[in-house]
């Protein structure tokens, strides 16, 4: 959710069994169900203005197809606060980063963890807690995030 901060679509990762749920909870005036690929359904509530992406425990971000990378269940690997459970930011950002090696039109989200390297100030070291599958990107982006735009 910390990312609609930014102007990035919210996604809410949830294990089969919590789908029903999910919809359930949104379905006053919810648009009909729209699978745009496999693992992922969009749900968008009519009058609220409200458009969040649903994916499955267990799925494969970016290609959709299997990696060392998988969306976790929130259950065992969330952050929780007062009001809401967060992904633990090694995990996101590993997500982002299998997204973006794995599909060619996911640029987006290397762009998204490069500028988070920025903006946080996040540690080369980071890269120990990330799958060995996307540290030698991370690494790439942290470097790239070391130039400022002025040099």
């Amino acid at each position: 959710m910390g990312l609609k901060l930014h102007g990035l679509k919210p996604t809410q990762i949830c294990p089969p069994t919590g789908f029903a749920a999910i919809v359930r909870g949104f379905q006053v005036d919810t648009a009909p169900l729209c699978h745009r690929m496999a693992g992922l359904v969009s749900l968008c509530r009519l009058s609220g203005a409200i458009d969040i992406d649903v994916v499955l425990t267990g799925g494969y971000p970016g290609d959709v197809k299997p990696k060392p990378v998988s969306f976790p269940d929130p259950g065992r690997v969330a952050v929780r606060g007062a009001r809401v459970a967060l992904l633990p930011l090694p995990k996101l950002i590993e997500l982002k980063l299998a997204s973006g090696i794995s599909a060619p039109h996911r640029l987006r989200d290397l762009a998204n963890v490069l500028e988070l390297i920025r903006c946080a100030r996040l540690r080369r070291e980071l890269a120990e807690a990330l799958d060995p599958s996307v540290r030698e990107k991370y690494f790439e982006l942290w470097q790239a995030a070391q130039v400022s735009d002025s040099e």
